[in-house]
């Protein structure tokens, strides 16, 4: 026993430690290594979920075991969310679509029957990942949840992320007046944030809502600002997606030597 959890919590140090890269010139780089390591995070999961079902019979009786005693299994359902919340993006761009739904659902179940502080990220996660699957109304439910929970707690970043990705569902279904309302709202409060990553993604959201509309210009602006954003961080997939709605735009309005530059 002592053994897993040192394993486990090897592997929740090193998918936390990748968030701060799954955008930007590391992300390719620590992917690969998440991937290398995918079995051990589906043990480590396994062992982390199982075992805060049965802590109950693993726990010591001896209140002064000493060193050699089990280690704490309270700790197993903590590190259970924690490693859920943090592998996501790896789900995501990896396409692990149905493997992550499966486990963000067990983490969902256990954030709300323990109120953690992490469920707001949980129902983000599992949005994200049904959205991309292409379920959704299980998205949009799981990001109205989220919402309504981010004003609930004064939380600013949270409901930044809520509100770009109900823009981008509403921008899917061709509800741009629904659209462009929730992608303004949120990057207005990502500029009160100041966080670059984040600003670059919801305004070339915003840039494909413009496009959709025909407004040409306000889709340029967004989408070069986005473009910016991104070359000043590295970050080769929001370069990748600025230059080609860039390329779309350019293509819309009849330059078709700047749309194949771009």
């Amino acid at each position: 026993r002592r053994l897993r959890h040192a394993h486990a919590d090897y592997l929740l140090r090193l998918a936390e430690a990748s968030e701060a890269h799954h955008r930007g010139a590391e992300q390719a780089r620590w992917l690969a290594r998440l991937e290398a390591e995918r079995d051990n995070l589906r043990l480590a999961l396994e062992w982390s979920f199982a075992g805060a079902d049965d802590q109950a019979d693993d726990r010591t009786d001896a209140p002064d075991a000493g060193p050699n005693a089990a280690p704490d299994e309270s700790r197993n359902d903590d590190r259970a969310l924690r490693l859920a919340a943090a592998l996501h993006h790896f789900w995501y761009y990896r396409s692990h679509l149905h493997e992550g739904e499966r486990w963000l659902a067990l983490a969902l179940e256990r954030a709300e029957a323990s109120a953690s502080p992490l469920l707001s990220r949980l129902l983000s996660a599992a949005g994200v990942l049904a959205s991309e699957r292409g379920d959704e109304a299980r998205a949009a439910a799981l990001f109205e949840r989220r919402l309504a929970l981010a004003r609930a707690e004064g939380d600013i970043r949270g409901q930044a992320a809520a509100l770009n990705s109900l823009g981008i569902l509403a921008w899917g279904r061709d509800d741009l007046a629904s659209a462009q309302r929730c992608t303004e709202a949120s990057i207005a409060l990502r500029r009160q944030l100041g966080e670059p990553h984040l600003l670059s993604v919801a305004l070339n959201n915003l840039g494909l809502v413009a496009l959709a509309k025909g407004a040409h210009d306000a889709a340029r602006s967004a989408l070069e600002e986005s473009l910016a954003l991104a070359r000043d961080l590295a970050d080769e997939m929001g370069v990748a997606l600025a230059l080609s709605n860039l390329s779309a735009l350019a293509l819309e309005s009849g330059e078709g030597a700047r749309a194949a530059s771009l």
